[in-house]
C-alpha cells in the first residue's frame, strides 16, 4: 500500500485558476503514475474539494474525505484525504492541543497536532492508524514553543496507540528538518535503526532519505538545467539563501514496520516524487509550489 502526502500551496495561490488545474493534473498522475493508494493534501480548502469532486478523472476512481472543518478564526487544518476505492479509510479525530489549563478552545492558544485516519485494505492485515500534521511555518511568532507543544501532543496520541496494538505512520509538513525533529523536539523520532528497535514506543524518520538534489532524481531523465535544489522544499522567494532549500515534510513510522509487522516498510520506495508536472510547477517561469509530494510504501 503506497501512501502519499503533498503541501499544495493552493490556499497561498496568487493565480489561483491556473494552479488548480494543474494541481488537479498533478494529482491524477500520482494515482495513474505512481500507484498510489492514498493521498494526503494539505494547505487546501473547501473550494478546492469542490474541483476535486468536479473532476471525473479524479473522483470516479476515488473517494474523498474532507478535514477542513474550522474550529475558530485562526485554526483550520485544510486537510483531506483521497483513497482508491479498495481501501477503507475513516477520519479518527482531530488533535488540538490548547495551551492552558482549562483546555478551552475559546482561551489560550490552539494548535494543529494532526488529523488521525483509520485505514484498512482487502487483505488480512489489521487497520493502520495515519496522523497527517501541518504544523505552523516558521514565520509564526513563537514558532518554536508551538512546535514544541506540538510535538509533545502528538508524541502522546501516537504512545496511546502503540499501546492499543496500533501500528503507527505519522505523515506531513512539519516545517522542521529532520535533524530539528532530533533536538528539538520529543517526538522520539529517529534515523538510527539500533536505536529505534531497542524500544517498541520510538520511531523511524524516514526523511533523512530526501535530501537529495532534484537534478539526481530519477536517473537525471528531466535533465539538470536550473534544478539546483534539493529536499521537499524549495522557498518561491529565496531559494537562493542559506535555508531556502530544506526537507520539511516528513514521513515516521513506528518501529513495528521494520521488524515484527504485521505490517512492513518497503523502505526502498520511500522518496520524492518528481515528474515533469511538478518539475514546472516549481522550476518552471511561474513559480506556483514550494513544496514537493512524498510516499512510503507498507505492505
Amino acid at each position: 500500500m503506497i501512501i502519499s502526502f503533498w503541501n499544495t500551496g493552493i490556499i497561498h495561490s496568487n493565480d489561483r485558476t491556473s494552479q488548480e488545474l494543474q494541481v488537479l493534473q498533478v494529482i491524477y498522475s500520482i494515482f495513474t503514475d505512481e500507484n498510489t493508494d492514498i493521498l494526503f493534501l494539505c494547505e487546501i480548502d473547501d473550494d478546492f474539494i469542490t474541483q476535486i469532486s468536479q473532476s471525473h478523472e479524479i473522483f470516479d476512481s476515488v473517494n474523498l474525505i474532507p478535514a477542513t472543518e474550522k474550529f475558530s478564526r485562526n485554526l483550520c487544518f485544510g486537510i483531506c484525504a483521497l483513497y482508491k476505492k479498495h481501501i477503507s479509510l475513516d477520519l479518527i479525530k482531530y488533535n488540538i492541543f490548547n495551551d492552558l489549563d482549562d483546555g478551552r478552545q475559546n482561551t489560550g492558544t490552539n494548535i494543529k497536532v494532526g488529523v488521525e485516519f483509520s485505514v484498512s485494505s482487502s487483505e488480512n492485515n489489521p487497520d493502520l492508524s495515519i496522523i497527517v500534521s501541518h504544523w505552523s511555518s516558521k514565520k509564526t511568532p513563537g514558532y518554536e514553543f508551538k512546535h514544541k507543544d506540538a510535538a509533545e501532543e502528538l508524541r502522546r496520541e501516537c504512545t496511546q496507540l502503540l499501546e492499543y496494538g496500533k501500528q503507527v505512520i505519522l505523515i506531513g509538513d512539519y516545517n522542521k528538518t529532520p535533524e530539528e525533529i532530533i533536538r528539538d523536539t520529543n517526538l522520539k523520532s529517529y534515523n538510527n535503526k539500533f536505536y529505534v528497535l531497542r524500544d517498541s514506543k520510538r520511531l523511524y524518520n524516514l526523511s533523512f532519505s530526501f535530501n537529495g538534489q532534484h537534478s539526481l532524481l530519477n536517473n537525471n531523465m528531466y535533465g539538470i538545467v536550473n534544478q539546483n535544489g534539493f529536499g521537499t522544499f524549495v522557498s518561491r522567494s529565496s531559494r537562493a539563501s542559506e535555508n531556502g532549500c530544506a526537507v520539511l515534510d516528513h514521513a515516521h513510522v513506528s518501529s513495528a514496520f521494520l521488524n515484527e509487522g504485521p505490517w512492513l516498510l518497503k523502505e526502498g520506495s520511500t522518496k520524492i516524487i518528481y515528474n515533469d508536472l511538478l518539475k514546472q510547477l516549481i522550476y518552471g517561469k511561474d513559480t506556483l509550489i514550494d513544496h514537493l509530494p512524498i510516499s512510503l510504501e507498507v505492505y
